[in-house]
């Protein structure tokens, strides 16, 4: 069977996404089937957005047995045999527009909000079945009526090998474009005792990178900033993986490892995807603000004890992922 797996390309590669399809390759291969992908481009800008669904929706029916699609505006191609997989709706209306684009509301910008969103429903109720990373994701689509099913990205088992080590750090991603939820982790650091200080990676933004040296310096507080992507060597390191996301609906590759290595997370309570997947003592903790997660790191670091059968616990709560029962089923 001839498989294509189509996704978006644009200037800051979403890892998760990568991730997705360099999976469902190897394992669409590893039952003999001839796979092919190809990136649609992608430009984050609403004004850009019937452009691209026109571009996508011109291409027509596609020659291949199965069609794969991650993302938009791929999800937007026509196959009679197509399955999607979403980690975000991008572009995400429902949740940020009027955050995002509240000071440039007008007619033509509420025109092209209704218009993608009949035809993203539209399209996605001709999909054999939608796949979404997240319980939040799949809600939004359920009111649609669109016929869902949720995934778990696994870790890649070449990168899995090795053995987590204790270091002096909790450890968190970078997320949002706007630092708000920096600003959170700036809080965290603020309460710490001294006996923990917070690793922050924050990709390749050096502007607010800049911003926030000066911010640390000036507030003396116990935070490393650090350029590039987290390495799970990094993850393995650190005594807890802090999430300060909110309402996220992407199925973070950060934090999705942290469950897959067992490494505790530490997470808001609307932080989204992550408070779905902790169970409170066991894999991680919730908390309502900054300082309590701060103190509650305080109390980890002061108490072994405790830190010891969180770890325990996590380790035992691992989360499996289904991706590979999901390809088996698409192929039967």
């Amino acid at each position: 069977m001839r498989v294509l797996i189509a996704g978006f390309l644009e200037a800051h590669q979403c890892v998760e996404e990568i991730h997705l399809i360099k999976l469902l390759s190897q394992e669409l291969e590893a039952y003999g089937h001839q796979v092919d992908h190809f990136e649609l481009p992608y430009k984050d800008d609403p004004l850009f957005l019937p452009e691209q669904a026109y571009a996508a929706k011109s291409i027509g029916s596609l020659e291949c047995d199965l069609l794969i699609t991650v993302g938009f505006p791929a999800f937007l191609l026509e196959h009679p045999n197509k399955f999607v997989f979403l980690c975000s709706l991008t572009p995400m209306l429902r949740e940020y527009w009027d955050a995002t684009y509240g000071g440039m509301q007008s007619a033509q910008y509420t025109g092209i909000r209704e218009t993608m969103l009949a035809l993203q429903a539209n399209e996605l109720h001709y999909a054999r079945k939608v796949f979404c990373g997240t319980k939040a994701l799949r809600c939004d689509l359920q009111t649609e009526n669109i016929r869902t099913e949720l995934f778990t990205l696994p870790l890649d088992e070449a990168r899995a090998m090795g053995q987590n080590v204790e270091g002096d750090y909790v450890i968190a991603e970078a997320l949002s474009e706007y630092g708000e939820d920096i600003n959170s982790l700036c809080e965290i650091a603020a309460h710490s005792d001294g006996s923990f200080r917070v690793r922050l990676y924050m990709g390749d933004h050096k502007e607010r990178i800049q911003f926030f040296r000066k911010k640390i310096k000036e507030e003396q507080l116990h935070l490393e900033l650090c350029e590039g992507k987290m390495t799970l060597h990094d993850l393995r390191g650190a005594r807890a993986f802090i999430d300060t996301s909110f309402q996220m609906r992407r199925p973070l590759q950060g934090c999705t490892d942290a469950f897959a290595l067992g490494i505790p997370v530490i997470a808001m309570k609307d932080s989204g995807f992550a408070a779905e997947r902790i169970s409170n003592g066991k894999n991680g903790y919730l908390v309502h603000r900054a300082e309590e997660a701060a103190d509650l790191i305080n109390r980890l670091y002061s108490n072994p004890k405790l830190y010891r059968r969180l770890l325990r616990n996590a380790a035992r709560n691992k989360q499996n992922a289904n991706l590979k029962q999901i390809v088996k089923e698409m192929v039967d």
